[in-house]
């Protein structure tokens, strides 16, 4: 019988138990700037707790992002190193470690991610994808986190993004979505669902950001 794996919880709310303030439009992503060593204690709690995977803190972290609030290209591709050796150094080599990567809808801080549907070009999605993915790959996670994932596009795009990348790493999707049967985006989950079960590198499909009573049907 297969046994379920225990994810980590949510970060934003282990680091306010630490009592850190997140009024940022980065969100836990500021802090791997400003505080890195709280998102490690954040981290190393869910390992005590007995999680059994550790997702980074780089949901958030993205050139185009980052650049519109100050950083430089140095300081992300920094940030998006941090964040994995930050979860890395938190399990101890006995928990496995997942990359987050956000939609392109966090970098905007304005919820983008729960309607998606962004009204930008297929180029753009893969501009905004590209080099976040090389750098986070390179970090070399045990897996990639696709997270909070409204569009079927933008998922589509992080695939093929991948598969150039010859990394064959894998990785899951996890779907935000606003009914039984459809993404944020308004498409059918089910095709949603279908675009990663071909995928090779692919484990896991879900969904998060999603109200609790449309979970079953889903």
């Amino acid at each position: 019988m297969r046994t379920a794996t225990k994810l980590d919880g949510g970060l934003s709310t282990a680091l306010e138990g630490l009592g850190i303030n997140l009024n940022t439009s980065l969100w836990t992503g500021e802090l791997l700037r400003s505080n890195p060593k709280a998102i490690e204690r954040a981290h190393r709690s869910f390992v005590d707790a007995g999680a059994e995977i550790i997702i980074t803190s780089a949901y958030q972290i993205s050139f185009s992002g980052c650049k519109e609030r100050g950083w430089n290209e140095s300081e992300v591709a920094s940030a998006l190193k941090l964040s994995t050796d930050l979860a890395k150094s938190a399990a101890a080599g006995s928990e496995k470690v997942a990359a987050s990567v956000g939609p392109y809808g966090a970098a905007l801080a304005d919820g983008s991610e729960y309607r998606g549907r962004y009204g930008v070009s297929y180029s753009k999605l893969r501009e905004f994808h590209q080099r976040r993915l090389e750098i986070l790959i390179e970090t070399e996670p045990d897996f990639l986190a696709l997270e909070t994932m409204p569009d079927l596009q933008e998922v589509e795009v992080i695939l093929e993004l991948i598969s150039e990348i010859n990394a064959r790493i894998p990785f899951w999707v996890s779907y935000s979505c606003n009914s039984e049967n459809k993404t944020n985006a308004n498409q059918r989950f089910s095709e949603a669902v279908e675009l990663v079960s071909t995928n090779k590198d692919a484990f896991a499909v879900g969904v998060n950001c999603t109200a609790p009573s449309l979970i079953s049907e889903l």
